[in-house]
């Protein structure tokens, strides 16, 4: 490809994107004059071209010309716009969680939570993930990451966070923010975000959080710049330094470290007690060896399972039963690595029965459910169990026109309206049974 080439396919991308040569340098991380440069046929090094090209969203290829694969060397590098899969929206809601800051101070965007859509059509096929929701961007710290203010970001709670990742993370404020995560340790995580442009650069911006100040985080997996509306189509915003991060071993935020920081612990309890000490409090002891940090000698219990409380206080499958209590009757032991995959807090959990016929046969009359007690936000087509003003109910919630209604699953059962004073207690992620005849 001819330098006159080159600079038309940048040209038509840049006009495409409705965004100035400038910008479009300084949104990528680099100097104000990288892409003008290019445009006027200055002699560019092939890294710069590359880097470039990623922002724009265009392949940088050096190799035969494409079609005549018999040559052996091209003459030029090539250039040519990527093969991302475009991705409609679907009428299938996702909720918008409000603002999310992107260098401006996040307390600013408080304001603006209850302005924004109640939800947005789902874009299809990229994530699996139930309690997905939109964020909508500000502040301009994340362009050269590929976020714009005003963008839409899908964000994914239940997808692990790794180093490389955009997170997505709301305070025990309230406060809502979108960085690039770096690393972490066991108490902080580091982040970067992009200072204002000076003299035509911008210098990245190093953060340190600490973790116990973090109350909700989910990953972001796509970002688009324009309003989704069902039946559009429209591709992903790329993530502009997402090569930083193709070659590094993926490090998991969750689930790193996790085994030697519950044997330090468990070592350092067992040392203290043995000189006779009082490491902890006489009704947290229990939890850190048995619960907390199954100690397979004392207890029976590998340590790779976790507990969850059961409540013997049934559900309605019917009519509704009595408020949910906190008087614990047992625990039923779930796999630690299970609960990590389906992003299950075994405290937040909870085991309880199912009494009636309403949700048959996906639930029959005593089943037992596990609910998660910190999945309240509403999603179309899943099982909830729900406070009425009968009592608790367990129905699947349904949007139709704007409007939600609480299904049964049983043909003979008629629906219920949503009402103001009806409070979700949690989803229904798991079931079990005993089976007849046995």
């Amino acid at each position: 490809m001819e330098a006159e080439e080159i600079t038309t396919v940048v040209r038509q991308e840049l006009e495409r994107r409705g965004v100035t040569p400038y910008r479009a340098s300084l949104n990528a991380g680099m100097p104000g004059n990288a892409i003008r440069y290019v445009l006027e046929k200055r002699a560019t090094k092939s890294d710069r071209l590359a880097e470039i090209c990623r922002a724009l969203d265009l392949e940088f290829y050096i190799g035969p010309p494409r079609g005549k694969a018999g040559d052996q060397v091209a003459e030029s590098p090539a250039i040519c716009t990527t093969g991302t899969t475009p991705l409609t929206f679907v009428d299938v809601d996702l909720p918008v969680d409000g603002h999310a800051a992107c260098g401006l101070d996040s307390q600013k965007h408080r304001k603006h939570v209850e302005q924004v859509e109640n939800d947005l059509p789902e874009p299809q096929g990229l994530t699996g993930d139930p309690d997905a929701f939109y964020a909508i961007a500000k502040g301009s710290s994340m362009i050269p990451e590929g976020i714009s203010p005003d963008d839409y970001c899908v964000v994914s709670p239940n997808t692990p966070l790794a180093v490389g990742q955009r997170p997505w993370m709301e305070d025990e404020y309230g406060s809502k923010r979108i960085k690039r995560l770096l690393g972490f340790t066991a108490t902080h995580l580091t982040l970067r975000g992009w200072g204002k442009p000076h003299s035509g650069q911008t210098s990245s911006v190093g953060e340190q959080v600490n973790r116990s100040f973090i109350a909700r985080q989910g990953a972001v997996v796509g970002v688009f710049r324009d309003k989704p509306a069902v039946g559009l189509t429209a591709l992903l915003v790329p993530d502009p330094r997402a090569y930083e991060w193709q070659q590094a071993v993926p490090r998991p935020l969750v689930a790193d470290h996790r085994d030697e920081f519950e044997a330090s612990t468990q070592n350092l309890v067992r040392a203290v007690h043995a000189i006779g000490g009082d490491p902890i409090p006489n009704d947290l002891r229990d939890v850190l060896l048995t619960d907390g940090v199954a100690n397979e000698k004392n207890t029976g219990v590998s340590s790779s399972t976790r507990p969850v409380d059961v409540i013997e206080l049934a559900c309605a499958a019917g009519g509704g039963m009595e408020a949910l209590s906190e008087e614990i009757s047992g625990r039923l032991w779930f796999c630690r690595d299970w609960l990590d995959e389906h992003a299950l807090d075994p405290t937040q959990c909870a085991v309880i029965g199912v009494s009636g016929e309403s949700m048959e046969p996906t639930l029959t009359d005593g089943t037992k459910i596990l609910v998660d007690r910190a999945r309240t936000r509403r999603r179309s087509k899943r099982i909830y169990v729900i406070r009425t003003d009968d009592g608790l109910v367990v129905r699947r919630l349904n949007k139709e026109s704007s409007k939600w209604q609480l299904i049964s699953d049983h043909p003979t059962w008629e629906s219920m309206s949503w009402a103001d004073d009806m409070v979700v207690i949690g989803a229904v992620v798991w079931t079990a049974r005993t089976l007849e005849g046995r």
